[in-house]
């Protein structure tokens, strides 16, 4: 807002509207959303790594199948920790905007 009032004035010309959207939406309002976000991505991690659980389970020893069963389940434990640190810095935002 500064650097918008700093450039404005510099050139003469102030901006009483600058053209940004204001949206109605109260942090409680975001929050919930968001929550709903991050728990339907959680469910499709946890999703993934029961299927990688039985694709493991029903591989009968055969190594590609058995790589590509643990790949299922690490990568869905890194889908999962990248969407509890995003839950997590978004409610952390959303609770010092409040």
């Amino acid at each position: 807002m500064t650097f918008l009032y700093i450039l404005t004035t510099k050139f003469g010309a102030l901006v009483e509207d600058p053209g940004i959207p204001k949206v109605d939406a109260d942090g409680d309002t975001v929050k919930i959303v968001l929550q709903i976000i991050f728990g339907v991505i959680g469910a499709v991690a946890f999703l993934m790594m029961t299927l990688g659980g039985f694709k493991y389970v029903t591989s009968q020893g055969n190594p590609d199948k058995v790589s590509e069963a643990k790949n299922t389940i690490l990568y869905a434990i890194i889908g999962m920790v990248i969407a509890l640190v995003a839950f997590s810095i978004v409610t952390f935002v959303v609770g010092r905007l409040s």
